[in-house]
């Protein structure tokens, strides 16, 4: 095996990599709502989630941005099932913007056997996002690996 070769298959393993993580949080998104219950809640706390960058130093005009910390917000709702159950749970899924304001009402999906798993039925809530993003992120490393191992190979 050439050096080219070897490094186009882990171009294209690197992508399929990503790929494949993303197919399957898709999957299991599209398995979640064909099985699970609407609902309407009531927003009744907001989790800030903190994550801080590397620490690395930007330059911004005559200044420089020294720490990146972002912020979002985690959702814990309540809601009754069609049971009549009164549910607490919070989202997996945190956001920024967050979905409303403590006390807003939102729709949420939930699992009818297990009605702790929730999404906030909204297009960020439900989680596909990040699994499309996985998805487009490694098509072009993957599509460039097998481009150059068949062009390679002749």
């Amino acid at each position: 095996m050439s050096t080219t070769t070897a490094i186009f298959a882990i171009i294209a393993a690197f992508g399929f990599v990503f790929v494949a993580i993303g197919a399957t949080l898709l999957s299991g998104t599209a398995r979640f709502r064909r099985t699970a219950t609407g609902a309407d809640a009531t927003l009744v706390a907001l989790e800030a989630v903190t994550s801080e960058g590397a620490g690395s130093s930007l330059p911004i005009g005559d200044a420089m941005m020294i720490d990146r910390t972002s912020v979002t917000y985690r959702p814990t709702v309540e809601f009754m099932t069609r049971d009549g159950e009164h549910v607490r749970a919070t989202s997996p899924i945190a956001s920024n913007p967050a979905p409303g304001r403590v006390g807003d009402s939102v729709r949420v999906l939930y699992d009818p056997g297990d009605p702790q798993r929730i999404r906030l039925d909204t297009r960020r809530g439900r989680g596909g996002c990040l699994a499309w993003g996985l998805l487009a992120f490694g098509m072009l490393p993957l599509v460039v690996g097998v481009i150059g191992l068949v062009s390679t190979a002749h």
